[in-house]
């Protein structure tokens, strides 16, 4: 209930934005208004700059530390870590910060 009362005084704001300021960061993503291909605003949502650097970070020190085990369970692993964050970040619009860590993560592997 208090996260939902929060994120709706969030939306507001967005809704209130002034003129100088474009967008706001909220829960690890980044709103803004944009225009879809029809021509009619649209939220847009990205995840956050400092919350994807940090996860390539986190991702990268977890495959090297994790480099002596066997690649299938590697894979597993991973592949676990892959649909959580797919499950938080996978929003409409934020297939390109999505994109960027999948292609991180898995060049990382040693296969």
């Amino acid at each position: 209930m208090c996260v939902r009362a929060i994120a709706m005084s969030e939306i507001r704001r967005l809704l209130c934005l002034s003129q100088g300021e474009t967008s706001f960061e909220f829960l690890g993503f980044e709103f803004r208004w944009g225009v879809n291909r029809k021509g009619q605003a649209w939220l847009k949502r990205r995840t956050t700059r400092k919350k994807l650097s940090n996860s390539l970070k986190r991702v990268t020190e977890w495959c090297r530390q994790n480099r002596h085990r066997h690649v299938r369970e590697q894979v597993q692993l991973l592949n676990a870590k892959l649909r959580g964050y797919n499950n938080y970040y996978g929003v409409s619009g934020n297939y390109a910060s999505l994109d960027e860590f999948f292609y991180h993560a898995t060049s990382m592997m040693p296969l």
